[in-house]
């Protein structure tokens, strides 16, 4: 609290007297009167930044500088989730190929089965391929589902940014 009241105060020491004084046809200028025609002149200290902000100003200067901060922020945000789209790809696309290449060693084992006989092996051979068809399905799905999130998200801050 004190030193709020301080800074309030602090414009009145801001100034300073002078005096001037004319002795011998010369002009002197003194900070103590320096003779019996000293003139009092009253000089205002400039403010030491050189100039002097309003309330106006300074709220301007502070929105902008929350727009560019958000700007950035937002910036940094889009660049982050379009790594995240490109992980999500990079990750489906890796799951697809692993699992497609074992569909296919799959199925050309399947003369190594044993087909006479037993319903068995013929069973134990279709549920296999069964299962990783499943999962090439399941991750398709997967794969969709969270790059239309990741997309919907990269949309809402692309659209965030566009208002500034």
């Amino acid at each position: 609290m004190k030193s709020i009241l301080i800074l309030l105060f602090v414009p009145l020491w801001a100034s300073a007297e002078i005096f001037q004084c004319t002795e011998n046809g010369k002009t002197i200028f003194s900070d103590s009167p320096c003779g019996a025609s000293a003139k009092v002149i009253h000089v205002e200290i400039p403010a030491r930044s050189g100039s002097q902000l309003s309330n106006q100003k300074i709220s301007a200067l502070a929105d902008e500088m929350y727009t560019e901060r958000r700007k950035g922020e937002l910036d940094r945000s889009i660049s982050k989730q379009l790594g995240k789209i490109e992980k999500i790809e990079t990750d489906y696309n890796k799951k697809r190929s692993r699992l497609e290449t074992e569909l296919t060693e799959h199925k050309a084992a399947r003369s190594d089965y044993k087909w006479s006989g037993s319903s068995a092996k013929r069973d134990k051979f279709y549920k296999k391929k069964n299962v990783i068809r499943d999962e090439i399905s399941q991750a398709k799905r997967k794969y969709r589902s969270d790059r239309r999130l990741a997309y919907l998200k990269l949309s809402q801050l692309r659209e965030e940014r566009r208002k500034f």
